[in-house]
């Protein structure tokens, strides 16, 4: 006979199956802004000439004018061909001074 007052030792609950923890990959992705980027691998970085900055310089770069030695070389109605392409806003900038200032840096 099976005295009830005598406690019954229970079968430990099966834990559920550990799943393994995927991998943490970290992506580290450097930020900078496109016109310094493309500028940076495509050659000098424009915006130092005085009133060139980073979306200027892009439309410089796009146009074709990737250095210095090439805004040194080129003529003012070439770069400004450029300028008109990309539409009135850089129509109207002088590219004489550019010039000038590129022959110094390049």
């Amino acid at each position: 006979m099976v005295d009830a007052d005598v406690a019954v030792a229970e079968a430990p609950a099966k834990a559920a199956p550990k799943k393994e923890a995927a991998p943490v990959v970290e992506e580290v992705k450097e930020e900078a802004p496109k016109a310094e980027a493309k500028a940076a691998a495509e050659g000098d970085d424009l915006t130092k000439l005085t009133g060139v900055g980073p979306k200027l310089a892009e439309v410089l770069v796009e146009g074709g004018f990737t250095t210095y030695a090439e805004v040194a070389a080129a003529s003012v109605e070439a770069i400004q061909k450029v300028l008109e392409a990309a539409g009135s806003r850089y129509a109207s900038k002088d590219p004489q001074p550019w010039i000038e200032e590129a022959k110094g840096l390049a």
